[in-house]
């Protein structure tokens, strides 16, 4: 009898902090209202790398976890704990035979250049210590979540994948990779994890063992697939070598937009003087030649000043 009343929860819980509907005792809909505003924040947010990031199912689980932290919701440790094994076991098996090496190459290209070291502490310190954390502090606490946790965590990864990427393989997010692998560890980290606390709780450790060895299943049959690099090698080069033109593009966009500004400021109070003139002419080339790029326009009307006139605008 002491047993099963141990296993239920107490009759009298506190108020939990920041409840946004009342009778919401696991504050379901603050979780609901942090994952939605995720969802949007690629479309408002104007830093590259922040929305880059964001764009990551592990930002969001971190996302969740400062939030619980931060807000004090130690209801969400069962969903975090189901949650964050559903991370590091995809991470880990997606990114298996080396092929989070080019991640890392990946990075570079965009501006984070790390060296493999630096790396190995970054990819540990956001996939593995979530782990470690929430298995803590959900042992610690003595409870015993349900595999329910792991049902709403894997509901959560789909409608990440399909918010983001529309598809279900979110290669294009990250990396080419073996996505159905990826996503069977997913499912048995966030389906058995509770089921591995369990244990541990009951400290019944052979049964531990079993589901653990059980768990790493996908990430290794992954890691023991001598054709899993060869078959993700082409796609991966092909990826990165689009990665680089499309910074080279932004790259030379740039540069034009400065080029233009750099000429305007040089021609002074002349490019004023000129301006209903050449407004003119730009509505009468609009209306014969259709739709004009503007910093092609821009460019040109730039090139046509005499280049006496700049030279000695840069004298002065």
């Amino acid at each position: 009898m002491s047993s099963v009343s141990h296993l239920q929860p107490p009759s009298k819980v506190g108020p939990v902090p920041f409840q946004l509907i009342p009778g919401d005792r696991l504050n379901i809909a603050l979780g609901c209202a942090i994952y939605l505003a995720l969802t949007g924040s690629s479309e408002v947010i104007n830093n590259k790398f922040l929305r880059k990031n964001l764009q990551a199912y592990t930002s969001w689980n971190w996302v969740l976890i400062v939030s619980r932290i931060l807000l004090r919701q130690g209801q969400w440790d069962p969903f975090l704990l189901s949650n964050s094994f559903g991370v590091c076991m995809a991470f880990r098996t997606a990114g298996a035979r080396g092929l989070t090496e080019m991640m890392r190459q990946k990075m570079a290209l965009r501006g984070v250049k790390l060296t493999k070291l630096q790396f190995a502490m970054m990819d540990h310190w956001v996939h593995t210590v979530p782990v470690l954390l929430m298995t803590c502090l959900v042992v610690r606490s003595g409870r015993r979540p349900l595999m329910t946790n792991g049902v709403v965590g894997m509901m959560a990864q789909m409608f990440f994948a399909y918010s983001q990427a529309g598809t279900l393989n979110v290669a294009e997010l990250y990396m080419p990779h073996p996505a159905k692998r990826a996503w069977l560890a997913s499912l048995a980290g966030q389906l058995l994890a509770p089921l591995l606390v369990t244990a541990i709780v009951d400290r019944k450790w052979k049964k531990a063992g079993v589901i653990f060895l059980i768990i790493l299943l996908p990430w290794l049959s992954s890691s023991l697939d001598p054709n899993v690099k060869r078959k993700y090698y082409n796609p991966l080069m092909a990826h990165i070598a689009k990665v680089k033109e499309d910074m080279q593009e932004k790259e030379r966009r740039r540069n034009a937009k400065n080029a233009v500004a750099l000429g305007f400021s040089l021609l002074g109070p002349c490019s004023k003087s000129s301006s209903p003139r050449s407004s003119e002419s730009s509505v009468t080339s609009s209306d014969s030649e259709g739709q004009e790029d503007a910093a092609t326009a821009t460019s040109r009307r730039v090139a046509s000043v005499p280049q006496g006139l700049l030279r000695s605008s840069i004298r002065n």
